[in-house]
């Protein structure tokens, strides 16, 4: 198929497709670096088996249409999102073949559905790689956020296992006096494994 083609966005994605057919997210092309960054203003997550908004960037077209975080997404683009498969549109979207529009049908918690379509925000190579920065130091001094829910119990936010074992042990001692502790790993992106 490879030899068929003219242009090397087509060869990527025969290759591409070729490695998703294994299932795995940690198999995939790293494709050469893009000039331009998409960003379309919100996050997602599988709950069970239905996909929900779990974050809005503020002053982003998503937040100006109207999605909210708790908003279930029904189809992203033409894919409708399942656990097994969001990994892949998430490579699609941002990585592949992302785009200046994104097609999204969405149910609010009362139920009604609607169709919309959200801009992305484009950044430079220079203006993405500052931003990711941002993220990482963020992550390496506050790795972890807890908060006590009563005497008996404590719950932290553990953002990424891109750390240090001695920040892993500052939060283990936090909360050795609780009894019951909540750990929140939702949008925590992994990191070293022997972290893990």
């Amino acid at each position: 198929r490879v030899k068929t083609l003219q242009y090397n966005w087509q060869m990527f994605r025969v290759l591409v497709q070729v490695l998703m057919e294994f299932n795995d997210s940690h198999t995939r092309m790293q494709l050469p670096p893009r000039s331009d960054y998409f960003q379309y203003g919100f996050g997602t997550q599988m709950i069970g088996d239905e996909c929900f908004i779990t974050s809005v960037k503020k002053d982003s077209d998503t937040q100006k249409q109207g999605i909210e975080v708790g908003d279930q997404i029904l189809m992203i683009g033409k894919f409708k999102p399942t656990r097994r498969d969001l990994w892949k549109i998430n490579y699609v979207i941002y990585r592949l073949d992302p785009a200046d529009t994104l097609d999204l049908k969405i149910r609010k918690p009362d139920g009604t559905e609607k169709s919309i379509t959200v801009k992305a925000k484009t950044m430079t190579d220079k203006e993405f790689r500052a931003e990711q920065k941002s993220q990482r130091e963020k992550f390496k001094y506050e790795p972890f956020k807890c908060q006590e829910l009563s005497t008996d119990v404590i719950a932290c936010k553990f953002y990424s296992f891109i750390v240090e074992k001695k920040e892993i042990d500052k939060m283990m001692k936090q909360i050795a006096k609780y009894p019951k502790f909540i750990l929140d790993l939702r949008g925590n992106g992994g990191g070293y494994v022997v972290m893990e």
